[in-house]
């Protein structure tokens, strides 16, 4: 029979800085033997689950786990790169391609992309019109200060969070629109997923591509719901 595993008992402390996760009396400890203390109570309690998950499956940390680590022990260092890695997603921002044909569908895009565009505007100004080819259109050199101005705004936890948002939605105006505007998680799984929907319904549905998109959109609301808390948003 094998030892049944001892899962500790893990609470959550009001500290100065935020929250922090105790084990005990003691603060659970980041890979770089930093107290884990995060900026919001609900986070904190979605990390405990993450810890407990991670120690009956004998399984590598959580996503927010990782996410909070990482602020912890790596902003010091990473922090310019955090902030140059979503500015440059602008460059190649998937709210700037459409399809070229069929005008139906490049609609559609225009229509789910329009919300995120608008709040996007506000902050960098004027954006360049969608490219119809696989060519990135230029934002402009006003717009990549904008943007990397907001981002030097933003606190350690609010920056990662983004940089997570961007990289999955492939978007800067995106992540943008969804962590710091009005836009929720469903209207990005409109623009990422049209095209793929449209041709589901002139073909018929194929059951891997359901299975994908589901396991997408679930990682997508998973992480919105871990970015929104660790930038302190309302959940949307």
């Amino acid at each position: 029979m094998s030892e049944q595993l001892e899962i500790p008992e893990f609470y959550i402390d009001e500290h100065e800085q935020g929250w922090c996760v105790l084990v005990g009396e003691r603060p659970v400890k980041t890979p770089a033997g930093n107290s884990l203390v995060v900026p919001d109570p609900h986070l904190a309690d979605i990390i405990i689950c993450e810890l407990h998950a991670s120690i009956a499956d004998k399984a590598p940390p959580g996503i927010a786990s990782k996410l909070i680590n990482t602020v912890i022990d790596r902003a010091a260092q990473d922090r310019p790169t955090w902030i140059t890695s979503s500015s440059m997603q602008l460059l190649e921002d998937s709210l700037f391609i459409r399809v070229p044909e069929p005008q139906a569908l490049r609609q559609l895009q225009d229509e789910h992309a329009k919300p995120f565009m608008q709040h996007g505007g506000q902050l960098l100004g004027s954006l360049p019109p969608p490219s119809y080819s696989l060519s990135f259109p230029e934002p402009g050199e006003a717009a990549l200060c904008a943007a990397e101005s907001f981002l030097c705004g933003l606190d350690d936890f609010s920056l990662l969070a983004f940089l997570g948002m961007a990289e999955r939605c492939r978007s800067f105006l995106m992540a943008y629109g969804h962590l710091q505007g009005p836009c929720g998680i469903q209207e990005v799984g409109d623009y990422l997923l049209a095209e793929e929907i449209w041709q589901e319904r002139l073909w018929g549905e194929d059951p891997e591509a359901l299975d994908r998109r589901r396991n997408m959109l679930d990682d997508l609301a998973s992480f919105s719901r871990i970015a929104l808390l660790a930038s302190q948003k309302q959940l949307k």
